[in-house]
């Protein structure tokens, strides 16, 4: 029986290297017109090049758009639906579920010491980009300086979907380690309801209240899900509004918090404080303060700490 004729060096690398050409066309594309030339499958087979072992990815692509409805889809999939699919490997499904938070913390990173949060819209807006979309329960602490300016973002994940264990001594000893003045707490709910639950507004309460120990402003915390967003603090204050004194405890203390995002402040007077910051609604585009006078004055009723803005001076027409 004659002996089976080996491969050549040249040949085994031929069959290998198949689609080896294809691959360095899409590399060449990318080179000469940017990730935006490619289709969304194209930029997905791309991807797949660094975690698929050298075969043609192209219709495995085509596929998970399809399945997962878009290349969005195919980023909010879990590992475990990712391995579902026939020819995604392990380190794929591994790489494609955590994209969506490599491309977070990339943002995190370019944003450090340049993004600012100074209305609730932004916040608001903040949140639901990085968040809104995560198919588990995920927490966000936004460590802000005396400028409202981002010193820091701390991220908290669970594998629960539908809860998140948050310590709260962790938490404060997290936020602390950053030297920040101001935090904003947002958690999404997977569910798609931005209605807050006794848990998060209990929970947001205990948080403001220790942040206080260490001189540390709680402005907000948010509810978000992929296209909407709800202020526990101003969800509380708008039922004080509605319903009068039927609140829970940590309700009526949220409500009566000071309404304002406060930055650089000093004292007032006898009781209060002097107080810059950026009103509500305002298309403040140059960047300025607003200043206003508030006076704080804090009383004791029935153990239920109430706080009661009062505006002195406005002066809205001039920039600080």
């Amino acid at each position: 029986m004659p002996k089976e004729k080996k491969s050549t060096p040249d040949e085994v690398n031929d069959k290998v290297n198949v689609h080896e050409g294809h691959r360095e066309r899409v590399r060449e594309r990318i080179r000469t017109g940017g990730i935006e030339s490619l289709a969304d499958h194209e930029i997905l087979e791309y991807l797949l090049f660094m975690a698929t072992p050298r075969k043609d990815v192209n219709g495995l692509a085509h596929e998970l758009i399809e399945k997962f409805g878009g290349l969005g889809g195919v980023f909010d999939a879990t590992e475990k639906d990712l391995l579902s699919i026939p020819g995604v490997t392990k380190a794929a499904a591994l790489f494609l579920s955590n994209f969506g938070g490599i491309y977070s913390r990339y943002m995190q990173s370019k944003e450090q010491n340049k993004k600012y949060l100074r209305t609730k819209r932004e916040m608001c807006n903040f949140f639901v980009d990085r968040i809104g979309h995560e198919k588990t329960e995920i927490a966000l602490l936004a460590c802000l300086d005396v400028h409202l300016r981002l010193k820091r973002l701390i991220r908290y994940s669970g594998d629960n979907v539908r809860e998140i264990s948050l310590p709260l001594k962790q938490v404060i000893s997290s936020i602390a380690s950053t030297n920040c003045s101001y935090v904003v707490f947002a958690h999404n709910h997977p569910g798609n309801s931005t209605t807050p639950s006794k848990n998060d507004i209990d929970y947001t309460n205990t948080l403001r209240k220790q942040l206080d120990i260490f001189g540390i402003t709680l402005i907000e915390s948010i509810v978000v899900t992929y296209n909407s967003a709800t202020c526990i603090i101003d969800y509380c204050k708008k039922k004080y509004t509605d319903m009068g004194s039927n609140l829970t405890n940590a309700e009526y203390e949220l409500a009566q918090t000071a309404t304002i995002v406060q930055c650089e402040f000093s004292t007032y007077g006898d009781g209060g404080y002097k107080v810059t910051y950026c009103r509500e609604g305002e298309n403040n585009t140059s960047g300025g303060f607003y200043e206003e006078e508030i006076v704080l004055n804090t009383s004791t009723d029935n153990n239920k700490t109430k706080t009661n803005p009062n505006a002195k001076k406005d002066n809205s027409n001039s920039d600080k």
